[in-house]
């Protein structure tokens, strides 16, 4: 009998064992492998390279016209040489939506999606992470998409997934 109650305390030390030894590393796999993307309306993302840097950003960017991308090139990014690609802003505009998660890692997808009925432009930043650590990561989520048509109300929504 005690021979019997040793083997099944071996085998569920073994269990414990190895449970301890890979959970962690399923959730490290899965932690790495998480990738943003964009989709929806979302026509690419815009970089302002190096000048982002000197960019004060607080939550919402919302850039439709030469004059205000000019504007705003000044205003921010005084001491930046960097040459910007250029956006056709008859068409297309530059989105901005920072979006804070605590997590190991996190991956933002982003999305628009254009109501022509209820007349409602909407960026959605959908927030993937792997919890379990306190680091606090930030995207500006910062987006090329189709320029927003007068009378349409401009919506920026979170969710986690």
């Amino acid at each position: 009998m005690k021979i019997k109650n040793i083997k099944i305390a071996i085998l569920f030390s073994a269990v414990f064992l190895l449970l301890v030894i890979f959970l962690p590393s399923a959730c490290n796999t899965k932690c790495r492998s998480l990738q943003s993307s964009y989709n929806g309306k979302v026509i690419g993302m815009y970089d302002f390279k190096d000048c982002f840097l000197y960019a004060q950003f607080d939550s919402i960017l919302v850039i439709t016209s030469d004059t205000a991308f000019t504007s705003y090139k000044k205003a921010h990014f005084k001491n930046c040489t960097a040459t910007l690609d250029a956006v056709d802003f008859n068409t297309n505009c530059i989105l901005g939506f920072k979006v804070r998660s605590i997590a190991c890692n996190a991956a933002f997808h982003r999305n628009i999606e254009i109501d022509s009925v209820a007349k409602i432009y909407k960026y959605t930043v959908s927030v993937e992470k792997c919890a379990g650590c306190g680091t606090n990561i930030t995207s500006t989520n910062i987006v090329v998409a189709p320029q927003i048509p007068m009378g349409y109300k401009l919506q920026f929504v979170t969710k986690t997934q």
